[in-house]
């Protein structure tokens, strides 16, 4: 079956029920949480795949970050639905070694999630909050400018960040996401049905959230295969949920469902915000190279009624940050037989494509 046919939503729903069935064969009371002793592979901060893990005080908050190579700095920003869920620094594992090699790379766990902690009042955790903690971190590793990567949320992130702060940014890469779209992108209008992600029709079936569980069976979905994220991934992942940093995550996410239960947060205004972005990209803030990267089979963008990938929303982007944003310097890659997680399911091409961007737009102008 050639990769991207339609059969391929049944191989992911496939995968995601296999691991629950899975589930069902824990003895009876035990949960994914209750794994409390460290696993055979698993480093004594959570690490896989025998990197070693640092940690580095950034505004109070204790950031578990890895920290390889020399050269030009690459900063790794992960994504993940949220504080609490099962995204973290170790998602680059498979990269580290290999871009190591031609850069210093630094890759960090964002604000709740792996190891890294959280503030203790639950009202400063806005997005805000966890793009300046981004933005400290970096400047705490380094004066200098950086490559910046993101990933899914993490592009959101990376995106945003390079909007407030373009002078510390050489090149930017969005992976898995399209975090803003042209002025003119149309609007499906409201009360229109539509058919939901092939991801959205599997996690029907996922156990409920939010929970370590749905968490894991959400991962299976968005990965191509099983080897996206392998036994020794989850049992990393399954064992930082049990340590001081989780617990207070858990804590602060508690706090912040009562409060939120006892009075409606203020709706955000995301039009107003959407505007002021397309105008700073108008008036070319974002004119570093920017290199955008997806995977062909990735469920989140695939709709169950479309037999293909559209990439609408993917070039979308790409018009915004180039076209509108008068930025010759943008490139879209698009990896098969890859899902939402293309670096992790090829890290040596994800790793030379990334190489090959950043060298190209690394050599002097012509006179």
């Amino acid at each position: 079956m050639a990769p991207g046919h339609p059969a391929t939503h049944s191989t992911r729903a496939a995968m995601a029920l296999a691991f629950i069935a899975a589930l069902a064969l824990l003895p009876a009371g035990r949960t994914l949480q209750a794994q409390a002793q460290r696993p055979p592979g698993t480093g004594p901060n959570g690490e896989v795949d025998g990197l070693t893990a640092k940690f580095v005080d950034v505004n109070g908050i204790a950031t578990r970050y890895f920290d390889y190579g020399k050269g030009d700095i690459v900063v790794l920003v992960h994504g993940g639905v949220g504080m609490g869920m099962s995204s973290t620094a170790n998602n680059w594992s498979r990269n580290i070694p290999g871009l190591a090699k031609r850069f210093r790379v630094l890759a960090l766990d964002r604000v709740g999630q792996g190891m890294t902690g959280v503030p203790a009042d639950e009202k400063l955790v806005t997005s805000q909050y966890g793009i300046e903690h981004v933005y400290q971190f970096i400047r705490k590793m380094t004066p200098d400018k950086i490559h910046l990567v993101g990933h899914s949320s993490g592009s959101n992130l990376v995106f945003s960040l390079a909007l407030a702060h373009p002078e510390i940014i050489k090149t930017l890469t969005i992976i898995a996401g399209s975090p803003i779209q042209p002025g003119n992108a149309p609007v499906t209008p409201p009360g229109t049905q539509q058919s939901p992600s092939v991801l959205q029709a599997t996690l029907d079936k996922c156990p409920p959230g939010p929970s370590r569980e749905y968490s894991y069976c959400r991962l299976m979905a968005l990965g191509y295969n099983s080897e996206t994220f392998p036994a020794d991934y989850a049992a990393a992942d399954d064992w930082m949920s049990t340590q001081p940093p989780a617990l207070a995550t858990q804590k602060l996410l508690d706090a912040r469902r009562a409060a939120q239960q006892a009075q409606a947060r203020p709706p955000q205004p995301q039009a107003a915000a959407r505007t002021a972005n397309l105008e700073k990209i108008k008036n070319g803030v974002l004119s570093m190279p920017i290199l955008i990267v997806h995977g062909m089979q990735d469920g989140l963008a695939w709709r169950t009624s479309d037999p293909w990938r559209s990439f609408g929303s993917e070039l979308g982007f790409m018009d915004a940050v180039g076209l509108a944003g008068k930025n010759p310097k943008v490139s879209m890659i698009i990896m098969n037989a890859a899902g939402h997680f293309p670096y992790r399911e090829h890290p040596e091409e994800f790793n030379a494509y990334l190489i090959t961007f950043i060298d190209f737009w690394s050599k002097p102008a012509p006179k």
